[in-house]
């Protein structure tokens, strides 16, 4: 369809209401408006017009996500944690730590919030005077509050390794020296000491003693340190030849890691050691050497033995002037244990 003209007029008029309520306008040509029917207005924008059968499409409702602040209770003023400042910045929680600046955490009345201040702050005088009492005041974690003139002073008694309390003396509160932590250890260190036969050692912060003679031991400082330092047990066989040894004319041997003697006197005869047999009882009438003269020895007679812990010596059983126990002498039946022989 062609468009149709209408005057510039009729669409400055303020009459014109009802009638660009049913026409668009165009811009064409400058100078020239053209006003299209309201059926076939170019709407750049607009949704088209529904068809009657068409239905509203459902709008799903998103709920929005709860906001999270960060800082919670914190702001920009801040609070003092002992001497850590914690403050909000820009939405996100800060921290920092005055001590390790030389510092403590306090309100400083200059800023207007918490800050790290110097051990000895000076503030300016409030407008209300200094909000001090005389005597001054302690805070929980330490922090000296005075007033010096109309100016606040506030110091930090810890950072010089003393305490806030009140002075009698000065009638006032003030950083007074730190009383000594109580030794419950009386000096003992944990390297401990030696106290007789007793160890006494400082564990975790408490004094521990332990009496080294109950355990068979006595109390020693070994590499700077008190321990129970119990013996070794002796080796009644340490200085016994393994096949024994004479000591005069005692044959001394080992039986069940326990020392035994046998006096071959007992028998009239002498101690004589034979290599590669041993410490036996030799009889004197065959000479110095069992094996020179008489009857030759039998296999492990002279030897020492032991019957029920009662010393003795392999001897054959004729010349047994004790009693005779078989199975404990190496050798023939016929050389037997011989104890409680009488000389």
């Amino acid at each position: 369809m062609k468009p149709t003209r209408c005057p510039l007029v009729c669409i400055l008029a303020p009459f014109a209401a009802a009638l660009l309520a049913a026409c668009a306008t165009v811009d064409v040509d400058e100078g020239d408006v053209y006003v299209l029917p309201a059926d076939q207005a170019l709407d750049f924008g607009a949704k088209p017009p529904e068809s009657p059968g068409d239905a509203e499409a459902p709008t799903e409702r998103l709920d929005a996500a709860p906001v999270v602040n960060p800082c919670g209770d914190l702001d920009h003023i801040g609070v003092c944690a002992d001497d850590t400042l914690r403050w909000c910045d820009r939405g996100m929680p800060q921290a920092l730590d005055c001590a390790a600046q030389g510092m403590h955490c306090a309100f400083s009345g200059a800023l207007a919030r918490h800050a790290c201040v110097p051990p000895v702050q000076m503030e300016p005088p409030p407008a209300q005077g200094c909000p001090v009492p005389p005597e001054g005041e302690c805070d929980p974690n330490g922090v000296l509050y005075g007033c010096f003139g109309d100016a606040v002073q506030i110091e930090n008694c810890r950072l010089t390794g003393r305490a806030c309390g009140w002075d009698a003396a000065e009638m006032r509160y003030t950083c007074l020296a730190a009383p000594p932590a109580e030794d419950a250890c009386g000096g003992v260190t944990p390297d401990g000491r030696c106290v007789a036969d007793r160890v006494e050692i400082c564990r975790a912060g408490r004094l521990a003693t332990e009496d080294c003679v109950a355990r068979g031991g006595h109390c020693e400082i070994v590499e700077g340190r008190a321990l129970c330092v119990t013996p070794a047990p002796v080796d009644p066989c340490a200085d016994i030849a393994p096949l024994g040894q004479c000591e005069g004319d005692t044959v001394v041997f080992c039986a069940d890691g326990e020392r035994g003697e046998f006096a071959c006197n007992d028998l009239g005869w002498v101690c004589f050691g034979i290599p590669g047999i041993g410490a036996l009882c030799s009889d004197p009438n065959a000479g110095s050497d069992p094996n020179a003269g008489g009857d030759p020895p039998l296999e492990g007679e002279g030897t020492a033995c032991t019957v029920n812990g009662v010393a003795g010596v392999c001897q054959r059983v004729s010349r047994c002037a004790g009693t005779a126990t078989p199975g404990h002498c190496p050798g023939p039946n016929e050389v037997q244990c011989c104890t409680g022989a009488a000389g």
